[in-house]
């Protein structure tokens, strides 16, 4: 075999990955080096028996007398018991061998099962490192999708009801009450009649994607406390027929309703719970109530927005943080709309 051949075949391979440093040769474990002694063993053994054979055979008929050291017999004899001993040292010779066989393929098969293990262990790392990527690209999709939604809810707020809000707080801010001509009387309580219609429709259009069949009324404060009472009103700011009143002070009838509008909370109420408005619950189709106050920037309380729905889980506490903006934008309407209040409007 030519010599650069020869080179080749002895050539070390690289180990797999990360079995050694990257770059550093493999050397052939010492198991490998154990069939050469397999054959070495088997040809010992073989010679053995071969010279056991020839002794025995050679043995009948030997003249003559063998004196070595305290062995003193015939000659015959001597090579008989010689042969014989030949022949059992190759037996047990040959044996040793088939246990150096066992013992290497049994070392062999034990390191293909432990690399078998350790590649079946990567594989089982990679999946798992492949299920947190799957489960962190599917809390980024849900993030961007969450995102989306709020994007969608702000572009509804802003364009249906905020812009609106806004619109009809400039027009009133534009309106004098000392130099109003008669024939402009009544724009002021149509300009917050429309406001109002706006805060109202608004916010069951917010809700309408995830809550079916809302009702939104708005209830102005009337009265001094202890005293004070909270009157459903109209699109138009007058009392609706018949008349829907929530009274402080009688029994906790209301209490918890002037409560919430007093600390300026939101609140949310559920079917059966202590302390629910009673002109909500002597209804039985609703099962959410949630309460939002309408108050100036001064402290003024101008009244309280209520949201009514009969899935009891409708209404979250991310529906009445964007209900409160829309609330908390009629209120600045109302304070505007105050000045109007020591003026006929028609």
């Amino acid at each position: 075999m030519p010599k650069n051949e020869r080179r080749q075949e002895t050539t070390p391979t690289l180990l797999p990955a990360g079995s050694q440093p990257a770059g550093q040769l493999a050397r052939r474990p010492w198991r490998a080096l154990l069939p050469f002694w397999w054959f070495a063993l088997n040809g010992v053994s073989a010679v053995l028996t071969g010279v056991g054979w020839w002794t025995q055979v050679r043995a009948p008929g030997a003249q003559g007398d063998v004196g070595v050291l305290f062995v003193h017999t015939t000659r015959e004899t001597f090579l008989t018991y010689l042969g014989l001993a030949a022949v059992v040292a190759g037996a047990v010779l040959n044996v040793a061998a088939q246990w150096v066989q066992y013992r290497t393929s049994a070392a062999e098969i034990s390191h293909q099962e432990q690399e078998l293990a350790d590649r079946e262990d990567r594989l089982a790392d990679r999946e798992r490192k492949i299920g947190r990527q799957q489960a962190e690209l599917a809390d980024a999709l849900r993030l961007i999708a969450r995102k989306n939604e709020q994007l969608e809810e702000q572009m509804l707020l802003s364009k249906v009801v905020l812009r609106p809000l806004i619109g009809t707080l400039i027009s009133l801010g534009g309106l004098d009450p000392m130099t109003l001509p008669d024939d402009q009387k009544s724009r002021p309580a149509q300009l917050y009649g429309q406001a109002l219609v706006t805060m109202q429709s608004g916010i069951v259009e917010y809700l309408g994607g995830s809550v079916s069949d809302v009702r939104v009324i708005y209830w102005a404060v009337e009265g001094r406390a202890p005293h004070r009472l909270l009157r459903a009103v109209d699109k138009r700011g007058e009392r609706k027929k018949p008349a829907l009143v929530m009274r402080e002070g009688d029994g906790a009838r209301g209490d918890e309703a002037f409560r919430a509008l007093d600390g300026q909370q939101p609140r949310i109420w559920h079917l059966g719970e202590a302390g629910a408005p009673y002109a909500w619950t002597k209804r039985k189709m609703w099962k959410a109530f949630a309460a939002l106050h309408v108050s100036g920037e001064e402290g003024d309380v101008f009244g309280m927005v209520t949201i009514d729905s009969p899935d009891p889980e409708a209404i979250t506490e991310d529906h009445v943080r964007t209900a409160q903006v829309i609330a908390d934008a009629f209120a600045a309407v109302c304070a505007n709309y105050t000045r109007f209040s020591d003026y006929p409007t028609g």
